[in-house]
């Protein structure tokens, strides 16, 4: 008598699992015999996946037409969906066609909640804002990083000294110091920087603009550090020892 083993046989919608679970009895041939059908056993480990399609139809139809909910099966994937929404926007995904079009600029985008936030550029719409200074943002994740700055919670490590960076792209810059990377060159005397801007800092002394100009005694100055350092070494009793020029 060959063994068989219970399998749960179960769907996801969204990360979240569904109440209804089937339990079948099955064998490895049986299984074998009814492809394109993925089933997950209770041992995590062991994943069985096939080819053809008829029980995965089956549960498809039983899904949709016994359970509360009403499923939509991709029949490229192994993909269920409860909403028609969700299933026409990875139908879209799926076939890589990006359908929302930017009237501005003409940038294409695969889900109009893309399109939404991009346009967002073009309106200069900033919904999100900092309870703490007000600045706004295009995007949550942007607010987020920037809360970082008020926390003073440094959560990107540099794995080869160890310093920490409030921002992702901070400590990305500060790899370049690492791997010796200066892709930034002066067009004019060829010297190279790692970010962009400290070459913008440099081409100050091209140019000779000095936009960071003194409130007290108007001195300019080409960059903000050197304003800042004026400000302290000779106006520091009308500021505090750590204020730092805004502008």
């Amino acid at each position: 008598m060959e063994q068989t083993s219970a399998l749960d046989l179960s769907v996801s919608v969204e990360g979240i699992k569904l109440k209804d679970s089937l339990m079948i009895e099955a064998n490895e041939e049986q299984i074998a015999a009814s492809p394109n059908l993925l089933i997950q056993g209770v041992d995590a480990k062991r994943k069985l996946q096939h080819v053809v399609s008829p029980k995965k139809k089956w549960l498809q139809r039983h899904m949709m037409n016994d359970c509360d909910e009403k499923l939509h099966g991709c029949m490229e994937g192994t993909e269920i969906f409860s909403r028609s929404s969700d299933f026409e926007r990875h139908l879209i995904n799926h076939k890589d066609k990006k359908v929302y079009n930017c009237l501005k600029c003409r940038k294409n985008f695969s889900q109009s909640a893309n399109l939404k936030r991009h346009m967002r550029i073009h309106t200069g719409e900033r919904p999100y804002r900092c309870s703490v200074c007000e600045r706004s943002f295009t995007r949550t994740d942007g607010l987020q990083i920037h809360m970082l700055t008020h926390t003073g919670e440094k959560p990107n490590c540099c794995s080869v000294c160890g310093k920490n960076f409030s921002h992702p792209s901070v400590l990305k810059r500060h790899m370049k110091i690492h791997t010796n990377k200066k892709p930034h060159c002066c067009p004019i005397c060829r010297k190279s920087f790692t970010g962009r801007r400290t070459l913008n800092n440099h081409m100050l002394i091209h140019t000779g603009e000095k936009a960071h100009g003194c409130s007290v005694c108007e001195k300019r100055f080409s960059r903000k550090s050197d304003l800042n350092r004026h400000m302290k070494s000779y106006h520091k009793k009308n500021f505090p020892s750590d204020w730092t020029a805004c502008n």
